[in-house]
């Protein structure tokens, strides 16, 4: 029955499709892909940083003038 299956594998088309791939254009791809994600990354995290640094900036402003922080209205 194997033998029957393997009969009908179209070979040709296989190996004319295999002749196609360009290994060095995925590799290429996922090599810049790598790249891309880590400047995407950084780019988020210096934005939240700054985020940060602005409100310890604020907060340390707020606390060396003596200005008390409202307690939610109470």
């Amino acid at each position: 029955m194997a033998i029957r299956l393997l009969e009908h594998v179209p070979v040709d088309q296989i190996e004319a499709e295999a002749t196609q791939i360009q290994p060095g254009r995925g590799l290429r791809t996922l090599l810049i892909g790598v790249f891309y994600a880590i400047g995407w990354t950084a780019g988020k995290v210096s934005v939240g940083g700054r985020l940060a640094m602005a409100g310890i900036r604020r907060g340390w402003k707020d606390a060396r003038a003596g200005l008390d922080v409202p307690h939610g209205g109470r």
